[in-house]
Parts: C-alpha cells; sequence; structure tokens
C-alpha cells in the first residue's frame, strides 16, 4: 500500500477551493443582480425590508466569505470521495450536491418567514448551478500525486 494513501494536497485543495469560490462568487453575482433583482426587489417590499441594508457592504462582504467557505468544502468533499468514486466531474457533481443539499434544507425552513416559494425555488435552482460549476472547477484544480504522470 501507498504510505501517502488517504492524505489530501493541501496546496492543490486550496487553489480548488479558491477557484470555487470565485466561480462560486460569479454565478451568484450574475443570478442576484441579473436574474433575480426583481424578485428580491419584490421580496424586500413584501416583507418591509430595506434593499439598502440587504445589498450592504455587511452583505456583500459576508456573501463572499461564505461563497469561498463552500467552495473549500466542495473540493475538501471531493478529495475526500474520490478515492471510492474516482476522479473527475461526476464526483464533483456529487461533492456539490452533497453540499448544496443542507443549504437548501435549511433554507426551505425560512422560506415562510422570508421567501415567497416561487423566489425559493428559482434562487436555489440558481444557487444549485453555482454549487455545481465551482465543484467541477475546483474539481478540475484538484489532483493527488498518483493522478500526475510520472
Amino acid at each position: 500500500m501507498n504510505g501517502d494513501r488517504g492524505k489530501f494536497d493541501i496546496g492543490k485543495l486550496v487553489a480548488g477551493g479558491i477557484l470555487a469560490g470565485v466561480v462560486m462568487n460569479i454565478c451568484d453575482y450574475v443570478s442576484s443582480n441579473f436574474i433575480l433583482v426583481n424578485d428580491w426587489d419584490r421580496v424586500a417590499r413584501l416583507r418591509n425590508m430595506d434593499m439598502a441594508v440587504l445589498g450592504g457592504t455587511a452583505s456583500l462582504v459576508t456573501n463572499i466569505a461564505v461563497d469561498f467557505a463552500l467552495g473549500f468544502l466542495i473540493v475538501f468533499i471531493y478529495a475526500a470521495i474520490r478515492p471510492r468514486m474516482g476522479r473527475g466531474p461526476a464526483t464533483a457533481t456529487v461533492a456539490a450536491f452533497l453540499a448544496f443539499l443542507p443549504e437548501a434544507l435549511y433554507m426551505a425552513t425560512l422560506a415562510s418567514a422570508f421567501y415567497t416559494w416561487d423566489v425559493y425555488v428559482r434562487s436555489q435552482a440558481l444557487m444549485l448551478v453555482s454549487y455545481l460549476a465551482g465543484g467541477i472547477s475546483g474539481a478540475w484544480i484538484y489532483s493527488e500525486p498518483e493522478d500526475d504522470p510520472d
């Protein structure tokens, strides 16, 4: 048996997590500021919320940080499951979905209090795209020594 089996390549894990975070931030920026902008405005008016606060600096910084944390989580899950499932986009898709599912279920608990169900469904569909794009891009970077040709 290989003595390095079960160890992560930390450098590639970090690089993959950063790329996944960047991709997720781009996806979320496009979906929130172009695709869902009217939905967020409608929800804010419906719930009597200030859009300046919802789109303010604190919210922006939090969303950016969360996307990077999720990017690292997805690549970590990918690295952890790939010895059993193999490398590639199919395994990256499973890793992304494993990270997405708890978030989607948690947000469903907030749907009736904050969102409307139609906005919840659209936002979660776009969020899944973000997770998948981030996961596949991060997995593209992540490899282990046995993957590299000699």
